[in-house]
């Protein structure tokens, strides 16, 4: 890969993001070191094989650390990340304190929902849908579901999320709007 292969595609990288503003020189930087070291592992799965390069998991275009993919995502710093989630054999837990959601249960659903989508989906758990089902979990987890109003909380994020599958079975998909407000989020949270 030239160099300005490498260059073009983390710039490609950082656009599809939606990354803009400050974090975004940023966000470039590590989006270079990020596909410089995928294109290096690819290289070297390709002179260990068999001569034929192996057909990458999708995961794989980003970093191996899930925690990392999320600060990646987000333009966040490692600690804040560490601050909210902790990922273990990619499953995505949020450990934010219980004190630092808010005390309503409508406000504190949609907090969770933020949370819960972005990380699974910048981990790439979820590749782009996440099932309204592990929100409703972590609201209970931390004893904030308002279950009778549970579905017109989430509903009312349309704003921020695209929406597919019937009320039984909804799932969600970030926007850039939702990327943009789970990063303010997370840096509330974890300040």
């Amino acid at each position: 890969m030239k160099p300005s292969d490498l260059l073009v595609e983390a710039l490609r990288e950082v656009d599809e993001a939606g990354i803009t503003g400050e974090l975004r020189a940023t966000a470039f930087a590590k989006a270079v070191d990020l596909v410089a070291a995928n294109h290096m592992q690819a290289t070297a799965s390709t002179k260990a094989g068999s001569g034929v390069a192996e057909t990458q998991d999708p995961k794989a275009t980003h970093s191996p650390d899930p925690l990392d993919r999320i600060v990646s995502r987000l333009a966040i710093g490692r600690d804040t990340a560490s601050q909210i989630y902790y990922v273990d054999d990619e499953e995505v837990e949020i450990i934010v304190g219980q004190g630092k959601l808010a005390k309503k249960s409508g406000t504190a659903t949609k907090q969770l929902a933020l949370l819960v989508v972005a990380g699974r989906q910048a981990v790439g758990v979820d590749k782009d849908w996440t099932s309204v089902d592990r929100i409703r979990r972590w609201c209970e987890h931390y004893k904030r579901l308002d279950a009778p109003n549970f579905a017109a909380q989430i509903k009312g994020m349309s704003d921020l999320f695209s929406f597919r599958g019937s009320p039984m079975k909804r799932e969600l998909r970030m926007t850039k709007p939702a990327w943009e407000r789970a990063t303010e989020l997370i840096k509330e949270l974890a300040g």
